[in-house]
C-alpha cells in the first residue's frame, strides 16, 4: 500500500509600505506588481541556497533544492532538534548531544502566490509553520512585506457553527490587499484602512460576553471568504451540554492536502542533470498541480 503525506496550503499576501513605495518605483501595488514583488523574494533565495532564522534558542532553515517548472520549486524546511547518540570512548559509554534537522518537503507555486508544506506536527504545526516561513522570507526583503496565512474552506466555518451552539467571540484578520477578487463589506473595510491610514492588515472582533452572538450568512459571509484566503479567522465557542468556551482557530482547519510518497522520492532524486520519461513527468506535474488545486 502506497503511503501519501499530508500538506497544508500557505498564502503569500505581498504588502507594500505606502512611505517606502512612495520612493520607490520597482513595484506597483498592483497585480502583476505583487507578483513581481514575490517572485523577487523567492529569487533571491534562489541565489542564497540556504536561508536561517535564529529567534530565541533554536534555529529555522529554508533550503532551496530545485525548480521542476518554471513555476514550481521544491525545497525543504526543517528546524534544528537535539539528539542524543552514545559512544564507545575506550572502557565506558559517553553521551553526545548533536544537531539534527528532519526535513519538511515543501513546493512553491509561483503564479499563485503559494506554498504547500508538509505537515508533520512532531517537527512544526500549522501555526508554527505559517510564522517560521513568513520570518524566513521576510528576512530577505526591505522595501515590502510578505504576510502569510493558511487556506481554509468557508464551509469549515459555518460547519463549526450551530443553532445549538453557544457563540462568544468571532475574530477576524484580514491582510491588506488581496487579489482573489473579494467583494462586499470585508473589501470595502480593508481597502478603507489601505488607503485612509496605511494599515497592512485590519482586525474585526465581535463578542456577546453572555454568548449570544448570531452568525448569519448575510452578515459576516464577505468576512468568512476574505480571511479564509487572505487572513485568519478564530472563534470562541461553547458546544451544547459543555460548560466552558473553547477558541477555535482557522489553522486548525486548513485544507489538507495528500501526495503518494513514491512521488516525493522521485522528486527528492531530482538535479540539474535529471532525466525521466515523459509520461512519469507529465504525471509527476499533475500530482503538483493537484497540491494547488482547492474548492473555495
Amino acid at each position: 500500500m502506497n503511503r501519501t503525506t499530508n500538506f497544508i496550503l500557505l498564502q503569500a499576501n505581498v504588502v507594500f509600505n505606502k512611505q517606502i513605495s512612495f520612493f520607490s518605483y520597482d513595484y506597483e501595488d498592483t497585480k502583476d506588481g505583487r507578483n513581481r514583488a514575490f517572485r523577487n523574494a523567492i529569487e533571491k533565495f534562489k541565489n542564497k541556497k540556504i536561508i536561517k532564522i535564529s529567534p530565541r534558542i533554536t534555529k529555522y532553515i529554508l533550503v532551496y533544492k530545485v525548480n521542476i517548472t518554471d513555476d514550481i520549486i521544491y525545497c525543504q524546511l526543517a528546524k534544528r532538534t537535539q539528539m542524543n547518540t552514545y559512544k564507545l570512548n575506550e572502557d565506558t559509554i559517553e553521551q553526545e548531544s548533536i544537531d539534527s534537522y528532519p526535513p519538511l518537503d515543501v513546493f512553491i507555486n509561483l503564479k499563485q502566490q503559494q506554498f504547500a508544506v508538509e505537515l508533520n506536527t512532531k517537527i512544526l504545526n500549522a501555526s508554527s509553520i505559517v510564522t517560521t516561513v513568513k520570518n524566513l522570507i521576510n528576512s530577505l526583503i526591505k522595501d515590502y512585506s510578505i504576510f502569510f496565512n493558511t487556506i481554509e474552506n468557508k464551509k469549515e466555518f459555518w460547519e463549526l457553527i450551530s443553532e445549538k451552539d453557544s457563540i462568544q467571540e468571532i475574530s477576524f484578520d484580514l491582510i491588506v490587499p488581496n487579489f482573489f477578487g473579494a467583494t462586499g463589506a470585508a473589501k470595502d473595510l480593508v481597502s478603507g484602512a489601505k488607503d485612509s491610514l496605511n494599515a497592512d492588515s485590519v482586525e474585526l472582533s465581535i463578542r456577546n460576553k453572555k454568548g449570544g452572538l448570531k452568525a448569519s450568512l448575510n452578515a459576516i459571509d464577505s468576512f468568512v471568504k476574505y480571511s479564509s484566503n487572505s487572513g485568519s479567522w478564530k472563534l470562541k465557542i461553547k458546544a451544547e451540554g459543555q460548560s466552558k468556551y473553547r477558541t477555535i482557530s482557522s489553522t486548525d482547519y486548513c485544507i489538507r492536502k495528500e501526495i503518494e510518497s513514491e512521488i516525493l522520492n522521485l522528486i527528492k532524486n531530482i538535479d540539474d542533470n535529471w532525466k525521466i520519461e515523459n509520461n512519469i513527468y507529465s504525471e509527476l506535474i499533475n500530482k503538483l498541480n493537484g497540491l494547488f488545486d482547492y474548492e473555495e
